[in-house]
């Protein structure tokens, strides 16, 4: 009996133990992860933009660091995001705009960005993964995962909002004193009218924070080289550094403690106080194009076509084929001749209506391709439908790098409901392929992604322009040396412009006689076009908007803008999509408005301010339209000389330019123009104001700083408050020496 009951313990303790065990175990797998040091003995290190500071509503980098300290690692890291979007059906793409385009509803999209990942023992792993950061998407989740699909890392990225530059301008000190923090921090900002001090922040940094991705997205936006040199960086470094000058950073070495804020405050003042206004705006990197939804990529169908048809086989198919046929006795074919008639009428309607219909997942897109000193970039806005719902894939040439859109329809990130099965979009590799996977939404939804890539430019090769403007006239050469042809080709000066047409590949074009024109009369140069439906009138719109998105204020900023006809969308690989879109090319333009000492400026309307407006020195603004029976306007004419050494203008010539472009709500300024006289302190009315205007005429006119004030008005029986007024353009032509442009 004693041993049975010592047999009866052992097996309970046995049974205790394998319990214990077991509990053990258990409670060891659901233990939290150890972000420092994981499981296969991976370590990871995530960080975000530049030292955590990121620009809202622009591309950040976030960079993955993993250390392997165990044995070699196979596995894959994901970026995974959720974003919130729009999805429409597809009756407003099938019917292609006929209907008010009101069938939404709103769903999450979850974005996974997965990366290969290979370490031996003892390697480490650095990538940086570059995302859109808005506001209503500032968490990001990291997983690692092994080959066996197994999570050995994780980790969620939460943006702090004390991080966001929202509108600030951002201060780069390549150095480690924190003295210059202290020195930059009550600097006295030039800008304070335009700019409030306290939104300009400073950031100490290292070669090594100075990433590639984090210039390309245009932050810092001044770096200067205290205790390093331009030449401590990486060559990848420094290109990407005289990419970011070209696009209106600005760069100060040779810096010290005694000096720094004495550089800073001399390199704003030659500085183009637009390019700032325009960077602390945060759209230095970029823009969302906004177009591909509205893109029509198939003909309409033939409306007209088609109830004419449908009339006729209304008519015939019924009472017309009917007394037909009783009128020779042969009523008995009317049922057989139906059935023909209307054979007839879908196989019409099936071969008119062939090209319109959707077959395939498509792309939508558009290219802007931008040409600097010695390289050339892509910039792809790309939109991917499917007429499905199920999944679908896309291919890219593994040179682009990727990202996904982030949508900006909700401020509020706690919003977000994480569906995590509807709508779910995939970026990961296949082969030397970049793989976008698409799966879970609604057929025809939109996913949009930016694809970008940048070209080495070979020696003279490009797109270039040389022109000489002058009195309302240009002369000079266009050259074209890309594998593109170009058509709509126009040279962008501020505010105004001159079109040059069409250009092949290999031709150069000589410029003779062009007209000065107005952006806004430009704006149409495909005007014979208008009222034409579908894909004319969407590209007309396009261009338009295109040729007035530049931020262009100085005659140096002046570029050469073309549709390209026969753009290349081998970006594409082995997707077999349908792919429609356009690709507009932009390069500088050498722009002369010189002839001899005297300096022509056709875009005097730009510089004015009113009692509303402070004025600072070379601060754009364009009023080009009225609406009020009395308008005042001052314009700072030294403001034309802009980068010229010389500081005075001697005004030869004033003249004012109506506008040619006018429709029904938009008629041209026709009431009169006084002059205010700074002697009798009075304004004179002019009585003919559409004459060229002298030396001696004007010099009652203006002041010792050069201003001049004018006076526009309208009578009150002629105004129309319905309409707006395009106000004159100012045309100046002045003395200003040799040196006066460039």
């Amino acid at each position: 009996m004693r041993s049975y009951h010592l047999r009866n313990k052992n097996i309970r303790i046995f049974f205790l133990i394998l319990i214990f065990f077991a509990a053990s175990v258990i409670m060891v797998q659901a233990s939290p992860i150890d972000n420092s040091r994981t499981q296969d003995g991976v370590k990871a290190e995530v960080s975000y933009g530049l030292k955590g500071l990121v620009r809202a509503g622009n591309r950040f980098p976030i960079y993955l660091k993993l250390t392997n300290q165990g044995a070699d690692f196979e596995g894959t890291i994901t970026l995974q995001s959720a974003t919130q979007d729009y999805s429409n059906t597809a009756m407003t793409y099938v019917i292609n705009s006929l209907l008010p385009a009101t069938f939404e509803g709103t769903h999450n999209q979850i974005v996974n960005m997965e990366v290969p990942v290979s370490l031996k023992a003892g390697e480490t792993w650095k990538r940086p993964l570059v995302s859109y950061f808005q506001y209503n998407t500032d968490r990001y989740q990291i997983i690692l995962k092994n080959l066996a699909g197994e999570v050995v890392y994780e980790e969620t990225l939460k943006i702090n909002q004390s991080d966001i530059l929202s509108v600030e301008y951002l201060i780069g000190v390549m150095s480690e004193d924190t003295q210059y923090s202290g020195l930059l921090g009550g600097f006295p900002w030039a800008y304070n009218q335009i700019l409030d001090g306290s939104f300009v922040r400073n950031v100490l940094l290292t070669p090594e924070d100075l990433t590639i991705e984090n210039l390309a997205v245009g932050i810092p936006d001044v770096l200067i080289f205290a205790d390093y040199q331009p030449g401590d960086l990486s060559v990848s470094q420094q290109t990407a550094l005289k990419t970011w000058e070209q696009q209106g950073g600005i760069l100060i070495t040779g810096a010290d403690k005694k000096n720094v804020t004495e550089l800073l405050t001399a390199a704003l003042s030659k500085s183009d106080v637009n390019q700032i206004l325009y960077r602390s705006a945060g759209d230095a990197a970029g823009h969302d194009y906004s177009i591909l939804p509205d893109m029509p990529i198939k003909e309409q169908p033939n409306l007209v076509f088609y109830a004419i048809l449908l009339l006729t086989y209304a008519l015939i198919a019924g009472p017309g084929l009917y007394l037909l046929l009783k009128r020779f006795h042969k009523r008995y074919y009317l049922w057989g001749g139906m059935t023909c008639l209307s054979l007839g009428a879908v196989v019409l309607i099936g071969i008119c209506g062939s090209g319109t219909r959707i077959r395939a997942p498509f792309l939508t897109y558009v290219n802007v391709i931008q040409q600097q000193e010695d390289t050339w970039s892509e910039s792809i806005d790309l939109g991917l439908q499917a007429p499905y719902s199920s999944s679908s894939n896309l291919y890219i040439d593994s040179s682009y790098t990727i990202i996904p859109w982030s949508s900006g329809s909700s401020e509020n990130p706690e919003d977000f409901v994480d569906t995590s099965t509807f709508g779910r979009v995939t970026l990961s590799y296949k082969g030397d392929k970049k793989k976008i996977t698409v799966s879970d939404l609604p057929p025809f939804s939109m996913t949009r992604y930016l694809l970008n890539k940048e070209h080495i430019l070979d020696k003279n090769q490009g797109l270039s322009a040389s022109i000489q403007v002058f009195d309302g006239k240009a002369e000079g050469k266009v050259t074209n040396l890309t594998a593109f042809d170009f058509k709509n080709a126009v040279v962008i000066m501020p505010a105004t412009g001159i079109r040059i047409g069409d250009i092949a590949a290999g031709e150069t074009i000589e410029v003779k006689d062009k007209k000065v024109e107005s952006l806004e009369e430009m704006g149409s140069p495909l005007s014979k076009k208008e009222g034409r439906a579908g894909k004319d009138a969407f590209e007309t719109q396009v261009w338009s908007g295109f040729l007035n998105m530049q931020n262009i204020t100085r005659r140096s900023e002046s570029l050469i803008m073309a549709q390209v006809v026969n753009p290349d969308t081998s970006w594409q690989s082995d997707s077999g999509y349908e792919t429609y879109g356009y690709a507009f090319y932009y390069a500088p333009a050498e722009v002369d408005m010189t002839k001899g000492n005297l300096l022509y400026c056709p875009y005097a309307e730009q510089y004015r301010s009113d009692d509303t407006i402070t004025y600072v020195p070379g601060q754009a603004f364009r009023y080009l339209y009225m609406y009020e029976p009395e308008y005042t306007a001052t314009f700072h004419l030294n403001d034309i000389l802009e980068d010229s050494e010389e500081t005075e203008l001697e005004i030869q010539s004033l003249w004012f330019k109506p506008f040619e472009l006018q429709d029904k709500y938009t008629p041209p300024f026709q009431g009169a123009i006084d002059f205010y006289n700074y002697e009798t302190r009075e304004f004179d009315q002019m009585k003919e104001w559409d004459q060229r205007f002298n030396e001696d005429e004007l010099k009652k006119y203006l002041n010792s700083e050069n201003e001049i004030t004018l006076r526009y008005r309208i009578k009150d029986e002629e105004l129309d408050e319905t309409k707006t007024y395009l106000l004159p353009g100012v045309h100046v032509i002045g003395k200003a020496g040799t040196d006066a442009e460039n």
